[in-house]
């Protein structure tokens, strides 16, 4: 049985993000006979990543047969070190700069084809939404949306890490824009509610496992610029996005000009308010336009992306002494 490590970011200040989509990887990896452990996973989340049921480890605790590492935190020497570790190393590499020496670049973003990537000229690269992991509950085909004439149910999602100001702004403009609607917020288990909003008229849920069932009963989202763009996107869910960091932008104007999403703003603008009200309005008054995004998303992202990599990994990838 082959041996998988997963090496990956998480916290408070960072999310989930990271060690969500390590988590596609290795439930592949394990869907296809392998042993994927998760390694020297902060304390915060080591919860999290039980739960999903992995096994944690320390990277030094053996030699592994293949490494896969998510970070933008690793530096040259944690790169090295995660060589030495393994016989094969897969890293994920968003921005096209990570100088890891590693077999296998992973980008699954859509805007991945337009980079121009750093790693030497052995590695493979493993590019663009047919290869983007998501987990195990979308592995199966999403039904086809049913479109409301307005927007009933709004779902407010902005990633798993700390954002506290920036919910309660985003909830305020919902219930601005649509006065109709049942508005549900998604927040991560390491995120407290904003003390402001707390109990005001939304729906909250805390450290769903998964988000599925959420944003399948929901016309219409607000999401940040992260993983879950790609999961309304599978689930043809209309969404309205605001961009978090420099990190996502390439996300937030691929994804607008697949269809699939508005553009709201960036999260730091002092106008966000007023286009994300103007953006969810427009989402709302006009059906014909929630049913192109959704069949856009569809069209864009078929789940399969984490077991096409752990395919190609465990049965091609060149085993070093």
């Amino acid at each position: 049985m082959r041996s998988v490590a997963l090496a990956a970011d998480g916290g408070p200040n960072v999310g989930l993000g990271h060690l969500g989509r390590s988590a596609a990887l290795a439930q592949a990896f394990r869907e296809l006979g392998a042993r994927p452990v998760f390694v020297d996973v902060p304390a915060s989340c080591r919860f999290w990543v039980r739960s999903l049921g992995f096994d944690l480890a320390a990277l030094s605790s053996r030699r592994w047969d293949i490494l896969a590492a998510d970070s933008y935190r690793f530096s040259p020497q944690d790169w090295q070190r995660l060589r030495r570790q393994s016989r094969n190393l897969l890293a994920f590499d968003d921005l096209g700069t990570c100088r890891a020496p590693a077999d296998w670049i992973l980008n699954g973003h859509v805007y991945a084809r337009g980079l121009r990537f750093s790693a030497g000229p052995a590695a493979g690269l493993l590019l663009g939404p047919k290869f983007l992991p998501l987990r195990q509950e979308y592995w199966s085909p999403s039904l086809r949306r049913r479109i409301s004439p307005r927007i009933r149910r709004l779902l407010i999602t902005l990633g798993g890490g700390i954002c506290e100001a920036l919910t309660e702004t985003v909830i305020k403009a919902a219930q601005q824009a649509l006065p109709q609607a049942e508005i549900h917020v998604a927040i991560g288990m390491l995120a407290p509610k904003p003390a402001s909003v707390a109990a005001t008229a939304v729906v909250w849920h805390r450290g769903l496992m998964s988000l599925r069932p959420l944003l399948e009963s929901c016309d219409a989202a607000v999401t940040a610029g992260g993983q879950t763009i790609y999961e309304l996107a599978f689930t043809g869910t209309p969404a309205a996005v605001v961009e978090r960091g420099p990190d996502q932008k390439g996300n937030v104007l691929g994804m607008a000009e697949a269809g699939t999403v508005l553009l709201a703003g960036k999260a730091a603008a002092p106008g966000l308010a007023v286009h994300l009200r103007a953006a969810l309005r427009r989402i709302d008054r006009d059906p014909a336009l929630r049913a192109r995004m959704s069949e856009s998303g569809r069209g864009l992202i078929d789940g399969h992306g984490a077991l096409r990599v752990a395919r190609l990994v465990l049965g091609q990838s060149p085993r070093r002494p």
